[in-house]
């Protein structure tokens, strides 16, 4: 039983060891020419093959036909894709395990109107190795240096994604227009009543 444990424990700690120095891609280094689905998909699987756990394909034919479908993302010009069309979709695979594509696609399309999708996504590489990199050096640290046991670890990780789904969940709730309130109906006049005739006598 312990052995079972330490070999977990390395399992782990290979595992991490990978994971921190996790890069993604910059807009430049994706490819200029334009991508059937199949290559697509190759090239995303490879660029993102350190957050591919298990035998689960980060992306398939059927998910990007429902983001096209869905006006996630923009549909293929003569079954091509562009280079935005990889930048999105490495984009959603990056973040679909914690936030629904609705929002997903709201962030990507409030964003690239301002920003455009180069910048847009050279930013948001920037910020996920960041904050990606953070997590797993404080999990792998809590592992090796404080002997916290992986379902600790888990459990803490768990939260803190809990908790940021929760704030993205307000953040989008505060960025839409509150529907405008429909103007008070008229009040009904009441009638006055008629005073009754005086009968001359």
């Amino acid at each position: 039983m312990c052995r079972k444990k330490i070999n977990m424990k390395n399992a782990f700690t290979a595992a991490a060891e990978k994971l921190s120095v996790f890069k993604l891609p910059r807009y430049k280094d994706l490819p200029e020419i334009d991508l059937y689905m199949d290559q697509v998909i190759s090239v995303s699987e490879k660029y993102l093959s350190a957050l591919k756990v298990g035998e689960k394909s980060l992306i398939t034919p059927s998910m990007i036909n429902n983001y096209v479908k869905n006006g996630v993302i923009p549909p293929p010009n003569m079954k091509k894709y562009t280079r935005d069309h990889l930048a999105a979709i490495i984009i959603i695979c990056s973040l679909k395990q914690t936030m629904e594509i609705t929002d997903i696609s709201v962030i990507i399309n409030k964003i690239t109107e301002n920003r455009g999708m180069e910048q847009t996504f050279d930013s948001f590489a920037e910020i996920y190795e960041s904050n990606f990199s953070s997590l797993v050096i404080s999990a792998d640290a809590a592992s090796r240096e404080k002997g916290e046991s992986l379902y600790t670890i888990m459990v803490e990780n768990a939260i803190i994604s809990s908790a940021a789904r929760t704030i993205v969940k307000y953040a989008l709730s505060s960025l839409e227009e509150p529907a405008p309130k429909d103007p008070d109906p008229p009040k009904p006049q009441k009638k006055k009543k008629s005073k009754p005739e005086e009968i001359e006598s």
